[in-house]
């Protein structure tokens, strides 16, 4: 993980994790912990090597200082993982003459990165609200292991987000975790 201390957030109590940047903070049912790379590295998952900063990169996806992860404690109630990205967005995406629609961005972040995986989207990206801020939800299924993954693309803060979950499957907890995160308090200008 890549993020600062700051863009990283804090889990308090185990269960509870805001993110000052974000202006989040989302109760997670039951305990969990941040999923590091090493810990990915043994379930199987290649974690994302930190990018670094590209001065000729040109578009809303160039500042990404939020890349973070977590995980049910093993060894409890099996529940899920989270992957949370943000992006700083240019000051030039921020004036309305330049700003894009947040459904081109979340096309491009849930559709467009689906494309080179084994995921299926189930449903089309539907506009629901993650605190006060408008956002889009598309849910997946994983055929190998027949399990929903749920994403989440919102703005807040000068910031574009995707927040990508995946309760285990046959979790009696995964209705409990998209609750969880459909309930979040995430501020809005």
């Amino acid at each position: 993980m890549h993020s600062s201390d700051v863009g990283k957030g804090a889990l308090s109590g185990d269960h509870i994790y805001t993110n000052p940047v974000l202006g989040m903070r989302i109760n997670l049912p039951e305990h969990w912990e941040f999923f590091t790379p090493e810990m990915q590295s043994r379930f199987g998952l290649t974690p994302s090597p930190p990018r670094p900063a590209d001065p000729n990169c040109k578009g809303p996806f160039c500042n990404e200082d939020i890349d973070i992860a977590f995980i049910s404690v093993p060894g409890t109630r099996p529940i899920g993982t989270i992957f949370l990205a943000g992006w700083k967005l240019p000051k030039e995406y921020l004036t309305s003459k330049n700003r894009i629609p947040l459904l081109t961005l979340a096309k491009q972040m849930t559709l467009g990165s689906m494309e080179h995986s084994s995921l299926k989207p189930i449903s089309g990206l539907i506009p629901i609200r993650l605190g006060k801020a408008p956002a889009y939800r598309l849910t997946a299924l994983n055929p190998k292991s027949q399990s929903k993954v749920f994403g989440y693309v919102a703005e807040t803060h000068d910031h574009i987000f995707l927040l990508t979950v995946t309760p285990y499957p046959m979790s009696k907890a995964a209705d409990t975790l998209q609750q969880s995160i459909e309930s979040m308090a995430l501020a809005y200008p």
